[in-house]
């Protein structure tokens, strides 16, 4: 009996979790957060894509980079002419444990010795006269309507339990 619980102990004490979040696009609160265990490092971005595929979040990409998660616009759609000087093109961010690190998601590792959040937050990034002047800003502090303030698209949550389509709508 000792042995039983020694073993699951010192099982217990090799797993970690990680908190994967998916927060709305246009809003701090979290569309997904689920705590995963891990048992070994991996990468942020197969992490993330084995995330999104169990608990069928949409997105287009793979464990290299995301271009879209929650049916957010890509490419051209992501871009927003401000005026002749200024731009903003908007994406999806990560964070882990509140900072964001300077690797992309297929080189930065999430250890299996801790516990780590990793939030995803959409963003933009802002270029003024030729220079980068914001980066991974959060989307929902844009004043302006670009994203944010359109009335609706869809977010799809297509689990076991619901098989409901979300609508967002900035109030």
């Amino acid at each position: 009996m000792k042995l039983i619980i020694l073993t699951l102990f010192f099982m217990s004490s090799l797993t970690h979790a990680v908190i994967v979040e998916v927060s709305e696009v246009c809003s701090p609160k979290a569309y997904l957060k689920e705590d995963i265990q891990i048992f070994t490092a991996t990468t942020v971005g197969h992490l993330s894509k084995y995330v999104f595929e169990k608990f069928k979040v949409p997105f287009i990409g793979d464990e290299f980079s995301f271009q879209s998660i929650l049916h957010t616009p890509v490419n051209a759609e992501a871009i927003q002419r401000i005026s002749h000087s200024k731009i903003r093109i908007y994406g999806w961010c990560f964070e882990v444990n509140n900072i964001m690190p300077e690797a992309p998601v297929h080189t930065y590792i999430i250890s299996a010795n801790k516990n780590t959040h990793l939030r995803w937050y959409f963003g933009y990034a802002e270029r003024v006269n030729h220079n980068w002047t914001e980066y991974c800003k959060p989307a929902f502090e844009a004043t302006d309507e670009f994203i944010c303030k359109k009335a609706e698209w869809p977010i799809y949550r297509n689990d076991e339990e619901s098989q409901e389509i979300y609508f967002h709508h900035k109030q």
